[in-house]
């Protein structure tokens, strides 16, 4: 019985949870990390142009329980200058693991605040193996793809709410 002050466990070890055997494929059953603070994403149109996040609204928050990664907040943007390409979000806390067969896949879905644009699609957020950017795609009727000039429709006044989970790798 902890009465007062904190639990401190020693760098590289956690909570150990194998008495219990559970399911099969199961990798772990320790508990080794919790951390919750804030990040900083950075907008980048893949081929030209820049996107400036408001300072009043550029900040997100992160809490991450053992590998898991949850992302949450709104972005805002003041400036906008001529953006092509695709868009992409960096600035992740953590790189994005790789595990077997792609186990680590992700989609966020994400609230586009402009709403002349794309009603009716689903706008989200793709994480690949192993990386620290996520893209903007959009899924058309029953296609879902990537698309080469979603940058071009940030525009000042518009924004993103988000809401993420990922595997991170390690």
């Amino acid at each position: 019985t902890l009465t007062s002050g904190n639990l401190v466990v020693s760098d590289g070890f956690g909570i150990d949870f194998s008495a219990t055997s559970d399911a099969a494929g199961m990798t772990s059953e320790l508990l080794d990390d919790y951390e919750e603070g804030e990040w900083t994403p950075t907008f980048t149109p893949g081929t030209s142009g820049t996107i400036t996040p408001n300072t009043i609204f550029d900040t997100g928050g992160y809490i991450k329980i053992g590998r898991l990664v949850y992302l949450q907040g709104y972005v805002g943007f003041s400036a906008v200058s001529s953006p092509v390409g695709t868009l992409v979000i960096g600035g992740l806390p953590f790189t994005s693991a790789t595990l077997t067969d792609r186990a680590d896949r992700t989609a966020f879905w994400i609230n586009y605040v402009n709403p002349s644009v794309d009603e009716g699609a689903g706008v989200y957020l793709s994480l690949a193996d192993g990386a620290s950017t996520m893209t903007l795609a959009v899924g058309n009727g029953n296609t879902a793809q990537y698309s080469a000039n979603r940058a071009q429709y940030v525009d000042t006044g518009t924004g993103f709410n988000f809401n993420c989970t990922y595997y991170a790798n390690a």
